[in-house]
């Protein structure tokens, strides 16, 4: 499970349950997740918005209430159901990590959550054609981005501490001509944001701001003013530990 996902408590898995609408068994073909009331829900995968309304009788989504379909480049439909409401629009492309709306409890729900699904594309949105959504997502980052080993830079450079909101973080950077260069996962993802990657041409984003990145040991690292800039933290460096301090 990636960490985006991660951040959210799993109430009802893919798979055979018995229905809270009315006790009978049922296939549950999408996973409930949970975050805190009216909580911001990110894109898992990037693509193109193709349904962004309330989920209609005969649409394939009908019960869902709010709902959000996204196209993923390889032409599976991701499902982002029961919203309180949603602020993007059909032909809109969504980046990784992009707010598409909030948590809520339309349509036919018995509380707050996310039914996220992923459906192979076809008539009425895929109806039918679901498939595991969590290992369809891992296998995607999988294939397209795979996690960088965490080998340390080897060469010859001065390490740095990397401290945020007054807490030292794992991962460290270091001196580049002076300029602190921090590792963009570890320090976006110690602030619960998971950066954007592009395979095609390999470039880096942070909330939709692509960064000056460097690949070390397979580890992609960028100023830390440019990533302390797209998180919208305060960095400052004190020289006296070599460690950089961000805040916000």
């Amino acid at each position: 499970m990636i960490p985006m996902m991660k951040e959210y408590r799993v109430t009802s898995p893919y798979g055979p349950r018995k229905s809270p609408i009315n006790g009978n068994q049922e296939f549950h073909t999408g996973i409930d997740l949970v975050k805190p009331a009216y909580a911001n829900i990110q894109a898992f995968i990037a693509g193109t918005v193709v349904y962004a309304n309330m989920g209609q009788a005969g649409t394939g989504v009908g019960g869902f209430g709010n709902t959000v379909i996204i196209k993923d480049k390889d032409n599976y439909l991701h499902m982002y159901a029961h919203l309180k409401d949603y602020g993007v629009s059909v032909g809109q492309f969504v980046d990784r990590g992009q707010v598409i709306g909030r948590q809520g409890n339309t349509g036919k729900s018995t509380g707050q959550h996310l039914h996220f699904e992923v459906r192979k594309n076809g008539p009425s949105f895929g109806f039918g054609n679901h498939i595991h959504p969590v290992k369809y997502v891992d296998d995607f980052y999988a294939k397209e981005c795979p996690q960088p080993e965490k080998k340390p830079v080897d060469k010859p450079m001065d390490k740095v501490s990397i401290e945020i909101n007054g807490k030292l973080i794992p991962g460290q950077g270091y001196l580049k001509d002076g300029v602190s260069t921090l590792p963009v996962r570890a320090v976006a993802e110690a602030v619960g944001v998971t950066p954007g990657w592009c395979p095609d041409n390999k470039v880096v984003t942070v909330n939709g701001k692509q960064l000056t990145v460097t690949n070390e040991a397979g580890t992609s690292y960028a100023p830390a003013r440019e990533i302390a800039a797209a998180l919208g933290l305060q960095v400052e460096w004190d020289g006296s530990t070599k460690t950089v301090k961000m805040r916000g």
